[in-house]
């Protein structure tokens, strides 16, 4: 099981994106931190196979830096699937591509992968 003390499977997607995210880095980082917190307080179960929102909490909205857009849903899934192909993680995409496409959306989310998806939706709309 990953390390959610630490969160050190993000600390390592997010120093693979350095040079895009520059000086962000560091705040980025505590964004996704205290999201990844807010997640497993709201939904505790989710520790148990925690690897999707890891994932999906790592690249949500790194497309901002490395699309340089604010449009950045597309480019973060992108991301987001590279990555899991690169580490033989493809089984994972469905869950992570909903958790990111999803997380700004307002009303509850209620398909497919629900209890991740609507965790991680309340979890960044908490840290706004």
């Amino acid at each position: 099981m990953p390390d959610l003390s630490t969160f050190a499977l993000v600390d390592d997607i997010l120093r693979s994106h350095t040079q895009a995210l520059g000086p962000d880095l560091p705040a980025y980082r505590n964004h996704v931190t205290r999201v990844l917190h807010f997640v497993f307080a709201i939904a505790p179960q989710l520790q148990k196979a925690p690897l999707p929102i890891l994932v999906a909490g790592a690249f949500h909205d790194l497309g901002i830096w490395t699309a340089r857009t604010f449009d950045y849903l597309d480019p973060s899934s992108k991301l987001a699937h590279d990555y899991l192909v690169a580490q033989g993680l493809e089984p994972l995409w469905s869950e992570v591509d909903l958790i990111i496409g999803q997380h700004h959306k307002l009303r509850a989310y209620t398909g497919p992968f629900a209890k991740s998806v609507e965790a991680f939706r309340r979890a960044d709309l908490v840290d706004l």
